[in-house]
């Protein structure tokens, strides 16, 4: 394989991406060390291709048989993250926000049921799913099965919430809701992912998280990472404006707090269970702020639980 390393760009338990030079392009080399998120992004290049902020897949190759792990090579897209962008400018601007929301929505709609379908996303997921038939495949059916893991994975002794019958709450009021539209997830939508150049949104990155499933679900991550969902209240405003631009669907707000305390459960027990304590140390801050959205999530869902 003609490839020259240029750069490590990230490593992590689970990944490690390098900019490369490729047949004399330069591109992304993402090795993946769990196969079901290397099919999720496999999948997901293969089906969004015709997005042009999307990077376009080069090479791959599944090596999980003999050595454990799988590659991608993918087109280097520009721009830089808004997250860079964010540190070196202290400022994101409510015009360039909008555009995350409408490029959000224009990514959730962007394939059609059939294409769902046939991208095969949405099995690698559970084992199960690989035995179903896509009518019969139940998004919230991964959530049911990890807010308990993520409960149980807290260290709750900071923490004033009252953990005895939480699960089983947000369970219930899981199932209440309605699917609402049904379509592509990034599940890590966020200024980190998100590459801009010349004030426009020139790309999105990363699709290893990526599911079928109420696209609503999605506005959350930026808003939860990104925003501070109080002070920055007219940038979150902004986000969903651009959002209900390219999707043309109402904010449901019982169904933004509930999605913002599964994310804020799910980050919480991220930070808890990483094994390093110079990890969990250098999370604290992301941490107290999922509490409080948390917190603040369970009273405007009437949660009695607090102690």
């Amino acid at each position: 394989m003609n490839i020259e390393i240029v750069e490590l760009l990230n490593k992590k338990d689970n990944t490690e991406v390098y900019e490369v030079i490729y047949n004399n392009e330069l591109s992304i080399f993402k090795t993946h060390f769990i196969k079901e998120n290397f099919y999720r992004e496999l999948h997901s290049l293969k089906a969004l291709s015709k997005n042009k902020l999307v990077p376009k897949l080069v090479s791959f190759k599944d090596n999980f048989e003999s050595e454990s792990f799988g590659y991608l090579i993918e087109e280097k897209l520009a721009g830089e993250t808004l997250l860079n962008f964010k540190k070196v400018n202290n400022i994101i601007s409510e015009e360039i926000i909008w555009k995350c929301g409408f490029q959000l929505g224009n990514l959730n709609t962007s394939l059609t049921k059939v294409e769902l379908c046939e991208s095969d996303i949405w099995k690698y997921y559970s084992a199960d799913n690989r035995k179903l038939n896509f009518s019969e495949y139940e998004w919230r059916d991964h959530f049911y099965y990890q807010i308990p893991i993520w409960i149980n994975t807290i260290d709750k002794n900071s923490i004033n919430i009252n953990f005895n019958n939480l699960s089983e709450f947000l369970l219930k009021e899981l199932k209440k809701i309605n699917n609402g539209y049904l379509g592509f997830i990034h599940r890590d939508y966020g200024f980190r992912n998100i590459l801009t150049k010349n004030n426009e949104i020139s790309g999105i990155i990363d699709y290893e998280h990526s599911m079928i499933g109420d696209i609503f679900f999605d506005t959350t991550k930026l808003i939860f990472n990104d925003l501070d969902f109080i002070k920055d209240a007219s940038l979150v405003r902004k986000f969903f404006d651009g959002w209900k631009a390219a999707t043309n669907i109402e904010i449901d707000e019982k169904k933004l707090w509930l999605y913002l305390t599964i994310q804020g459960i799910g980050a919480i027990q991220w930070v808890d269970k990483q094994k390093l304590e110079i990890n969990r140390k250098n999370n604290i801050g992301y941490r107290n702020k999922s509490i409080d959205i948390v917190k603040l999530g369970l009273e405007n869902l009437k949660y009695e639980g607090f102690n």
